[in-house]
């Protein structure tokens, strides 16, 4: 009877801990919402529109939103909603005729760039800091997926610095892209 009260409370221990981790590494549940999908859904978008990737909207969100409505094959709601935002909120925008916003879109997205742009530019990377599957990143931070196709994870220690580093390599395709001008 002794070994099987102490077999019992080696299970429980066993599924608590298993339990705990679970929570921990994955704060929002497992979700499988596929970045590369939407790198290649945003290639394919460049790719039919002469080099552009989605742009001019009221948001990088709203932006976003146009590879869904350019062709609902190449992306769907649960992709655009992001690794922890809600598919049906982002399902019933989109059916209503809507452009995603910041409440409806997972997903920091650079919008102005081109297929020729810089390869050493940001496309985009999820807002909460989330692994492919949504587990915790180690050292947080952020997976970056680049024009380039590469996938770089920017611990949070770098982020500044990341950032920083982005905005002056946009600067500079903003004025590569003024100087191409007519």
């Amino acid at each position: 009877m002794k070994t099987l009260r102490r077999g019992m409370a080696a299970a429980c221990l066993l599924v608590a801990v298993a339990y705990f981790w679970y929570r921990y590494q994955y704060p929002h549940g497992y979700n499988h919402c596929c970045d590369k999908a939407l790198y290649l859904a945003l290639l394919n978008y460049a790719a039919a529109h002469e080099g552009a990737f989605p742009a001019g909207e009221s948001t990088p969100e709203a932006s976003l939103s146009l590879v869904y409505r350019w062709s609902r094959e190449a992306i769907d709601a649960h992709t655009l909603a992001g690794k922890t935002g809600s598919t049906a909120a982002t399902q019933s925008t989109l059916d209503r005729g809507e452009l995603l916003g910041p409440d409806t879109c997972g997903w920091n997205y650079v919008e102005g760039l081109r297929l020729d742009s810089n390869p050493r530019l940001a496309l985009f990377w999820d807002k909460d800091g989330l692994g492919h599957d949504s587990q915790r990143l180690p050292g947080g931070g952020h997976e970056v997926y680049f024009l380039s196709g590469e996938v770089v994870h920017i611990p949070e220690s770098e982020w500044s610095k990341f950032r920083a580093e982005q905005h002056t390599l946009l600067d500079d395709e903003k004025r590569s892209a003024e100087d191409k001008r007519p």
